[in-house]
């Protein structure tokens, strides 16, 4: 809505994931680097943690686009409150095994380990490995983890290092983990990250990046203090900026002006705050000022209510932007190249499926 105004060429704060909006932070860097040597290393475990919001996702996919899909197959599975078979009846699907006949009962857990198994020991025969991406992992059971586990385990007993895990999620999923090694009697080796907030030094830097990428040439400016009010606001994470900086410029916008001082980035974290509730907005501006939300559970039901939809708003939000481009692809080569006539009786050929392209 106020792109022509401030003369931008789209959106610089859209919350759908962009690859050309990424923002290299030192601690993205540095999570993005234990990732790169984590797989390299075969590592069977590897979890990476951080707020809604922090880049995980986008930082994982920029990991995994260099995987070679002739050599690697990369599957992704968004987690939800799976129970033990449950779960691994969904790694069936995932990994695009043949369905079960509804007819016949659900297998045991041991079941759905064995078909597991014989699939990867296949993939192993040919020479290739498997990525499994679990994103929102702290949604997962410990049941469901205990047999993620132990399928991994089987695995390396067999001297097979066919099976890469990367476990996203939030803070909590560590919690998750460590109920999981108190049953187990401990894991096996896992190569963990966390993905932390931006510096008062990097907001600065991230907003203008974005404003760039779409074109800014100063317009609007941001004036003295304002970037201290956005880090308190904030908590320096992306995903936050983002929403508050969007508000800021539609305000700016109507207001019609082309100067945002540190009122206005208090008034619309304010705003913000108001309508979404201080579970689902930062309250660094109320710690700064002494004004401090009254405490609440860590495992409280209204901020794992928060938190949860919170999670499937992102995911639906990334599920649906990759929908719209793949259609509009579609659209665009049904319209550049006409279709020639098929020869009668020919069937198509089906291409092998990568992760990347």
């Amino acid at each position: 809505m106020y792109e022509s105004f401030f003369n931008l060429t789209a959106n610089p704060f859209r919350l759908q994931p962009d690859a050309r909006y990424f923002y290299w932070s030192r601690g993205h860097q540095a999570v993005h680097r234990g990732l790169h040597d984590a797989l390299d290393r075969g590592e069977a475990f590897i979890v990476l943690t951080g707020e809604i919001g922090a880049g995980k996702t986008t930082l994982a996919q920029l990991l995994l686009s260099g995987i070679d899909p002739c050599l690697t197959t990369v599957v992704h599975l968004v987690s939800t409150q799976f129970d033990a078979v449950n779960f691994l009846q969904a790694l069936h699907i995932a990994f695009e095994l043949p369905a079960r006949d509804p007819a016949t009962p659900a297998g045991t857990a041991r079941e759905e380990l064995a078909g597991l198994e014989a699939h990867l020991q296949t993939l192993a025969r040919r020479g290739m490995k498997a990525v499994l991406v679990i994103d929102e992992a702290q949604s997962l059971s410990a049941d469901a983890l205990n047999e993620l586990f132990t399928l991994a385990m089987m695995l390396r007993d067999r001297d097979l290092r066919v099976l890469q895990c990367v476990l996203m999620g939030q803070p909590e999923l560590s919690t998750r983990l460590e109920q999981v090694a108190a049953r187990r009697l401990g894991l096996p080796d896992i190569a963990s990250f966390h993905l932390g907030q931006l510096s008062r030094d990097e907001l600065p830097s991230y907003i203008e990046h974005r404003l760039s990428v779409a074109g800014w040439k100063h317009d609007p400016r941001f004036e003295a203090g304002c970037y201290d009010v956005l880090q308190a606001a904030t908590d320096g994470i992306p995903r936050r900026a983002n929403s508050l900086c969007n508000r800021l410029l539609l305000g700016a916008f109507l207001a019609g002006k082309r100067r945002i001082a540190r009122g206005d980035v208090e008034a619309s974290a304010a705003e913000l705050r108001d309508e979404l509730g201080v579970d689902a907005l930062p309250t660094g501006a109320e710690r700064a000022s002494g004004h401090v939300a009254p405490a609440r559970e860590p495992g409280g039901m209204q901020a794992q209510l928060v938190s949860s939809v919170a999670a499937r708003l992102d995911h639906l939000e990334r599920h649906v932007t990759t929908l719209l481009k793949k259609v509009q692809l579609y659209a665009q080569d049904r319209l550049a190249k006409p279709r020639a006539p098929r020869a009668a009786g020919t069937a198509g050929t089906a291409l092998p499926r990568g992760w990347r392209r």
